[in-house]
């Protein structure tokens, strides 16, 4: 409270953890041997036009003696399935007194975004319309992507302690 700061995210606010991956489970000892994991996970995004402004940019070059008038609308939607399987080597004989592992993280994925926009607006000149009077313009657009992919493996050891 004496010295407040603000919050601050990466990648814009996108989280790069998957929620509740890690720490479940993680005081219960593991079976020695082999094991497969699979975690299905899928979340879907919305956003309309108060996202898009979000995002404002500035335009420059506009001389000073016009008028510009511009409503943008926009939405966003993307939908992601994502496959995470995990194959563990649980080690039966104790490494420090604790039990050991071994695992390796693979990822298949399928994101599907749609973004469409439209920008409409009015120029004229700042004085009472000028030798064009106004002009109207309008540009509309629909982007989407569609795309499956591999992430990269990953591997780690851990060592869980047991109680005395």
């Amino acid at each position: 409270m004496v010295m407040p700061t603000t919050a601050k995210s990466d990648e814009g606010g996108v989280s790069f953890w998957v929620p509740g991956f890690f720490g479940s489970l993680a005081a219960v000892s593991q079976q020695p041997g082999w094991s497969l994991t699979t975690i299905f996970y899928q979340t879907s995004v919305l956003a309309s036009g108060d996202v898009a402004i979000a995002r404002e940019t500035t335009l420059g070059k506009i001389p000073i003696n016009l008028n510009l008038s511009a409503n943008l609308t926009a939405s966003l939607s993307s939908r992601a399935d994502l496959d995470f399987l995990t194959l563990t080597y649980v080690f039966k004989t104790p490494v420090l007194r604790g039990q050991a592992s071994f695992d390796l993280l693979g990822l298949y994925g399928r994101v599907d975004s749609s973004l469409g926009a439209q920008l409409a607006g009015t120029l004229s000149a700042a004085t009472g319309g000028g030798p064009l009077g106004s002009v109207s313009f309008s540009r509309s657009d629909t982007i989407n992507s569609l795309m499956s992919s591999f992430g990269d493996l990953g591997a780690w050891a851990t060592k869980q302690f047991t109680a005395v």
